[in-house]
């Protein structure tokens, strides 16, 4: 879900029926699935002074059958949620086999009793410029693993000692320039 005017985006909404939290336990027990793995993808949410919400990634197989058949119909694969206000796209969504052979957005496709399917779900668009969301937000989102150290430092420009503090001489000053940057693109355009 893409940032709100007030809040971040939620994360992880769109699978598998653009709810949030179905407990793996629960996909287990009403279908005959194998979740291998399923967790939020760091760097997904749009940057922005409000994040987008995160996707996810979710890992499964039928292994019960001989022969399965996978359903697709993805969304947000090749066109990314769009930001507003200054916020950056979220990333877009993918999907492939287990070893990264790509598969198709939306179709069928056969799979087998060793086959699994890996889905990566989109995130949600940011809101606002990312050099304007609150440095001590951006340190809390690398220390929950929703941004990358390196996003919060080439793109929210916020710089980060090993503990995890905000190092404020350099944000302050890695801030100015991005602030200058966008004017100079928003005058070009």
């Amino acid at each position: 879900m893409g940032a709100r005017p007030v809040k971040d985006g939620l994360s992880a909404v769109s699978f598998p029926a653009n709810i949030a939290g179905v407990p793996v336990e629960v996909w287990e027990t009403t279908i005959p699935v194998l979740v291998h793995r399923r967790a939020l993808v760091p760097d997904s949410g749009g940057p922005g002074r409000l994040r987008g919400g995160l996707g996810q990634v979710v890992e499964f197989s039928m292994p019960e059958f001989e022969r399965w058949l996978a359903n697709l119909l993805t969304d947000r694969v090749r066109f990314p949620a769009r930001g507003a206000l200054g916020g950056l796209p979220g990333a877009g969504g993918r999907v492939s086999t287990l070893d990264d052979q790509p598969l198709p957005a939306k179709g069928r496709v056969h799979m087998g009793r060793a086959d699994g399917i890996r889905l990566v779900t989109p995130g949600g668009g940011g809101w606002g410029p990312p050099w304007e969301r609150d440095p001590e937000l951006v340190a809390e989102d690398v220390r929950e693993g929703f941004v990358s150290r390196e996003a919060a430092l080439e793109v929210y420009g916020v710089a980060l000692d090993a503990a995890g503090n905000v190092l404020w001489p350099e944000t302050i000053s890695r801030r100015t320039r991005y602030a200058n940057m966008g004017k100079e693109v928003a005058n070009d355009g």
